[in-house]
Parts: C-alpha cells; sequence; structure tokens
C-alpha cells in the first residue's frame, strides 16, 4: 500500500461512522435461505427409524431452523434498523454488530491490510495484542491463526452503503500514518523485540515426542469409540468426527515436536493416527454389532480378520471406509506444525521508517 499517495487522497473527517449495508442480492438470498431452513421442520418430518430420530430432531428441527431464523434477524438488524455499526475515531476502532462488539486503540495497531475472502473485500486490523495471544500458542490460539489471521477487526468494503470506498480507506490510512509518526517522535515504535522472540514462541520448547506420541495415541483411540458409538446411536456416519480428531491429535503433537524436530516420519505418524481412528471405529463398530467380547485375543483376531480377509474379500462394500482411510491419513500427512503460518507472517511485517 502506498501510504504516501493515500495520506494525500480525500478523507472523511473522524470520528466516522460507517453502517455496513448487505448488498440486495445478498439480502434474497439470506431471506430465501431463512425462509427454506425455518420451513425445513414442515418440508422433512420426523420418520419412524428410532436410531435417527434424536439426529433429526437435533439437525432439522433445532439446528436449522435456528439458523434460518438468524438468516433473516440479521437482515433486519443490518438493513432495516442499522444497527451494525463501525467507528472511527482518533483514539479507537470499534465494531457493534449482531456478534461481535470489540474495541481497539490505535495504538495497539501495528499494521493495517486490504484483502478478499470469498469475493467480498476487507481492511483489517493487524493488532500487537493479537500476535501476542497467537505467539502464546494454545488450541484457541490456533483456531484464532486459522480462521481470523492477524486482524483483531476487520472492515467489509463492500457494504458501506452511501460512503466511498476509497475515501475510507484513504481516511484510515492517515490516521494509521499519523499513529506511526507519534510513535516515532515518542521513540516507541512497536516492534517484536528479542526477549519476546526468545521467551515467547512455543516452538522453542524442548522436544518431548514420547509425551507427544502417547497423547495422540490416546486422542486418536478417544475418537475412535466416540465415531464407533456415533454411528451405532444414531445410525448416521458423521465423517466430519475423524476429521475432528485428526486436528486435535495434531495440535497436541505439534506442541511436544519443536519445527526443528519436525520430520517427515512425524508427518507420518500423524497421518496414521488419523487413519488409525477410522480404522480402530470399525473395528469397534464390528464388538458392538456382533456382542463379541472384546479381550485382548479377540481384539487382536478381529482385526486380523478385518484386514486380511474381510477388506480384500468385500472391499466394495468396505470403499466408504476405506476412501476415509486414505483421505483422513494423507490430511494428517499435509500437516505441518500449525504456528509455522504465524511466524512467517510475523516476519513479513516489516517496520515502518
Amino acid at each position: 500500500m502506498d501510504l504516501d499517495n493515500n495520506s494525500r487522497a480525500q478523507t472523511y473527517p473522524l470520528p466516522l461512522t460507517i453502517t455496513p449495508i448487505f448488498a440486495l442480492k445478498l439480502v434474497a438470498i439470506l431471506f430465501i435461505m431463512g425462509c427454506l431452513f425455518i420451513a425445513i421442520p414442515f418440508i422433512m418430518p420426523i420418520e419412524e427409524a428410532e436410531g435417527a430420530v434424536f439426529f433429526h430432531i437435533i439437525i432439522f428441527d433445532v439446528f436449522i431452523p435456528v439458523l434460518g431464523m438468524l438468516f433473516i434477524v440479521s437482515i433486519f438488524y443490518q438493513n432495516v434498523f442499522k444497527k451494525n455499526k463501525i467507528w472511527v475515531t482518533e483514539q479507537t476502532i470499534s465494531i457493534n454488530s449482531l456478534f461481535i462488539k470489540k474495541t481497539i486503540r490505535w495504538e495497539d495497531v501495528v499494521d493495517i491490510s486490504e484483502y478478499s475472502l470469498n469475493h467480498n473485500d476487507f481492511i483489517g486490523f493487524v493488532t500487537q495484542s493479537r500476535m501476542n495471544k497467537l505467539a502464546k500458542g494454545g488450541l484457541n490460539a490456533t483456531m484464532g491463526a486459522a480462521f481470523g489471521g492477524l486482524n483483531e477487526i476487520a472492515i467489509p468494503l463492500k457494504q458501506l452503503g452511501e460512503l466511498d470506498r476509497e475515501t475510507v480507506i484513504n481516511t484510515i490510512t492517515t490516521r494509521f500514518i499519523k499513529q506511526l509518526e507519534i510513535q516515532q517522535n515518542e521513540n516507541q515504535l512497536i516492534e517484536l523485540d528479542d526477549d519476546f522472540d526468545d521467551d515467547m514462541i512455543p516452538m522453542e520448547l524442548p522436544t518431548n515426542r514420547f509425551k507427544g506420541i502417547l497423547l495422540s495415541l490416546i486422542i486418536s483411540t478417544t475418537t475412535a469409540f466416540i465415531y464407533a458409538f456415533s454411528i451405532y446411536l444414531i445410525e448416521i456416519n458423521i465423517l466430519i468426527l475423524p476429521f475432528i480428531g485428526l486436528f486435535i491429535i495434531s495440535f497436541y503433537y505439534e506442541k511436544h515436536v519443536k519445527v526443528a524436530d519436525f520430520g517427515i516420519l512425524d508427518k507420518l505418524w500423524v497421518g496414521m493416527m488419523g487413519g488409525f481412528s477410522v480404522l480402530a471405529a470399525n473395528i469397534i463398530l464390528i464388538f458392538i454389532l456382533t456382542e463379541i467380547t472384546p479381550s485382548i485375543f479377540n481384539i487382536i483376531a478381529m482385526t486380523y480378520s478385518y484386514l486380511f480377509e474381510i477388506l480384500p474379500n468385500q472391499w466394495l462394500d468396505e470403499m466408504t471406509w476405506i476412501l476415509m482411510m486414505v483421505v483422513v491419513t494423507c490430511t494428517g500427512f499435509s500437516f505441518g506444525p500449525s504456528i509455522n503460518w504465524f511466524w512467517k507472517k510475523k516476519t513479513d511485517l516489516n517496520d515502518f521508517d
């Protein structure tokens, strides 16, 4: 972004109030989907299949209709009552929407960036506090890095109503330049110092591969039991469960293995644990359905029978399980230390001169 040119362009006076408005096309889509989702319980009444009744009620009679009502409410909240507000002042940037209420101070902003997501344009505010949270690690930090990136707040540039897009961008850019100048004058330019790098990077913790292997095995086995019993109880194969288990396996394994020590065998292990959860779930399901006592001998015999007798002879019938094992295993193998993305992004943030 050319900061000098933008600083000389036309700007709005601060404080600036932005009232995001859905485009008519999006309003139509949300309204139609909302009405359809609300009507789902009447379109798809509960069937008599006992095993799937609870699942049917939760998904089709509760979750989907509630989602439809949220679509309708969001239209009224944002376009009719115009309650969705974003305020840019000399001191802060604030957002007040149906689901988010947040305020950040300009002193905490270390970068601004324009980006596109699913054909929607945004201008985002990267903050020091968010970078610190991501650096501390943890499951929430990993989820935040995956879905929110470094932006604490993002302004949708296609929902500005009567405001001019370029003028809004210029206004924000000009205020950001002013903040940089204030920090330079006070000799307090925000930067990541050496102590932060040495003390807070979770990747520098000693590698404990044994603990990582043990935890991943426990999580994989637990996932297998949950997956198997979910299929037995609701008679629905919830395909996302092994992937959720894989994400947790990957997170805890990476937490105990430094990036410098994370190699091909580690990636293979994570993938195998994902595939193992699918295989184990199928074998557990066989024990449940056949009511065979799960002794150590029977578990070994059943596993051998499934791998070397059932799969080779009935591979077409087992194709769903085979594909699940392959896809989950390959997905796990593709995983690496999830914090890598964050630290690569961090090194790309240059100091402003």
